[in-house]
């Protein structure tokens, strides 16, 4: 944290940012998806869970996690697991077909 004319200042980054919403403005709306409304709160403590859940499932910190999903909710929920030092690489569906096939042979 620095000092700016006696006031205390931290760089209010991406990550940073939910953490802050979620606790001063708990109740807001966040995301909209379709008819789905998820306040900070909910989306700070889903984004939690998941982070906890890769933890648990042995995700170690400053590892990369590809994740196939469309442009919804659940993928703005995963970008920010990246609280705990995990690192989301989205494989987005924009029209719902994949962007990529898969080659079993």
């Amino acid at each position: 944290m620095q000092s700016t004319n006696g006031a205390a200042h931290a760089e209010l980054t991406p990550l940073r940012f939910l953490e802050r919403a979620s606790m001063v403005f708990p109740d807001r709306v966040a995301i909209v998806d379709g008819p789905r409304r998820i306040t900070y709160r909910e989306f700070a403590c889903e984004a939690t869970r998941l982070a906890n859940g890769l933890v648990v499932s042995g995700i170690e910190p400053g590892a990369r996690v590809a994740y196939l999903c469309p442009n919804t909710a659940p993928l703005l929920i995963a970008k920010d697991f990246t609280y705990y030092d995990k690192h989301l690489t989205p494989l987005n569906l924009s029209d719902g077909s994949p962007i990529f096939t898969w080659n079993q042979q």
